[in-house]
Formats: structure tokens, sequence, C-alpha cells
């Protein structure tokens, strides 16, 4: 069972159901004379988690299956390897996955290019294959092969699908790097009404995630190879104006990538809302 969490419709109307002919008659030919748009309803759930100690260039999670329609992020954290060139701490060449395309978007190195952390994206669109995540590493050799990684896999739903692949399911994002015990990373521009998500996402080079997310905002996921000192943290608001997401409490060299999701606008369209769980 998969515990998927819901945000808030925005702006803060109540929530629109068509119980009612008249109702939804007058409705509908208010938002038509007004222009008005209705905003969806953002769902993120946790779909995977997989971290190995083991030498390689290619890392593979356990099998899930995402919904349609769905976006998926792919956060990826690396150890890099032995031998002291540009090889060794190279981004990711490629992922692959589900029978969908992948699209890099993001990829930092902290700790000294000892460490690194990557994102991926992916929209299924109706493709609702079962299957697994493996990304790729260049390079060749013993000394060049990564020594560890963490994989999450998280599904997004209720946000823009438009653009390349699902590009503008993201408003913006933008990367930091610190030792501070506080990281901090904010996205550009500001935002101009509740309801809009954001999502944080952290690594250190610590053998267990330490961070604390900050109020108002949850905790998705947090993975750790302690005998590697990598560990990454995930966390997300979704009803927030806060265009920057913080971790306290951070100890070690850490990078940071922050999400401002973009939710999808469904025009005279009242969707029907679930909260239950997701299986």
């Amino acid at each position: 069972m998969l515990l998927e969490h819901w945000g808030l419709y925005a702006p803060n109307a109540s929530m629109l159901k068509q119980r009612l002919a008249v109702r939804t008659t007058l409705l509908f030919l208010l938002l038509s004379f007004t222009g008005a748009s209705v905003q969806a309803q953002i769902g993120v759930r946790l779909l995977e988690e997989h971290d190995t100690n083991d030498d390689a260039f290619a890392y593979t999670t356990g099998t899930y299956t995402p919904r349609a329609g769905s976006v998926l992020l792919a956060v990826v954290t690396n150890s890099s390897g032995t031998a002291n060139n540009a090889d060794s701490y190279a981004q990711p060449t490629s992922a692959t996955g589900n029978g969908l395309t992948w699209t890099r978007m993001n990829s930092v190195l902290f700790a000294s290019n000892n460490r690194r952390l990557t994102i991926f994206r992916a929209y299924t669109g109706n493709n609702v294959t079962q299957g697994s995540f493996t990304v790729n590493f260049p390079g060749e050799g013993n000394g060049q092969r990564r020594r560890s990684a963490t994989i999450q896999i998280i599904e997004l739903v209720g946000l823009e699908v438009t653009g390349t692949n699902g590009s503008d399911a993201f408003a913006a994002v933008n990367t930091a790097t610190g030792t501070n015990s506080t990281a901090t990373v904010t996205v550009g521009g500001a935002i101009d009404f509740a309801g809009t998500g954001m999502m944080g996402i952290f690594a250190t080079n610590d053998n267990d995630f330490e961070g604390q997310e900050e109020n108002g905002w949850d905790m998705l996921s947090n993975v750790d190879i302690s005998s590697e000192n990598l560990s990454a943290g995930i966390s997300y608001a979704l009803n927030t104006y806060d265009n920057s997401a913080r971790m306290t409490d951070m100890t070690g060299n850490w990078a940071a990538i922050g999400i401002r999701l973009a939710p999808a606008e469904y025009y005279f369209n009242f969707p029907v809302v679930s909260t239950s769980a997701a299986s």
C-alpha cells in the first residue's frame, strides 16, 4: 500500500462537486464570462527506494507501476570512482525504465567532487507498464566505477504535462551546495497564490540523513548508505507561498535541488478528487 498525499485547490475555493445541475450550470456560465480557471489538485507518492554500495557503471531499482498521466521524478545520488579524473565523477549519461523517455533535469557535484546529486523526469502519458529504473554512468576500468548509489522514484499527478516530455510540470528549478547546518535552495520568481507545490531534494556526505524538514513541510523519503557516507532526503509542501526549500540539522557537505511544481489548470472542468491511499 502506497500512501498518497494530496494538496489543496488554489485559489482557496470550496471543493466543487457536480451535485446539482443548476449549480453546475451557473458556475459554468460564470467561469465562461470571467475566463477564470480552477487549478488541479497536486498529488505525490513515493514509488520506489533503492540503495547499494556496489561498484558499478549502472544501478537498477526494484519494479514499480506508475499511473497513466503522471510525471515521474528519479532522484539519484552516487559516490565518485576512486580514480582522480573527470570520468570518475562525471554526471550520468542516460536513464531507462518503464518504457519511458527519461530526461536529465539537473546534476550537482559536491563534497570536493566525491558525491553527486542528479534528477531525471519522465511523463507516462498512457503508458502504465510495470518496470524498473536504471541509471547509467560513463567511464571504464575499476577506478572509474561509482562506489555506491541511492535512487528514489516519485510520482506526481495534477501537474501541467505540456512541453517536451512533461517539462512544463516544473515551473522553476535551482541548485545549491554548502556546509552550513541549514541547507536552503531558492527557485526564481515569486509564488502568487497558495496551492503551488514545492519540493526540496537534499543529499549529504553523511552516513545517515539527519536533516529535519521545515514547519509546514512533509518528509517524503530518506535513504542512506552508511558505509559510503552517502544519504538523501526529499521534502515537499503542496500548498505554500514559499519559493525556498530548507532542511535544518544538516551535517557534512550537502547539495540541494529546489523544484517549484506547476499545477494543471482545468477550464470549466471540476475533477472528482480522491484522497484515499493509492495501492
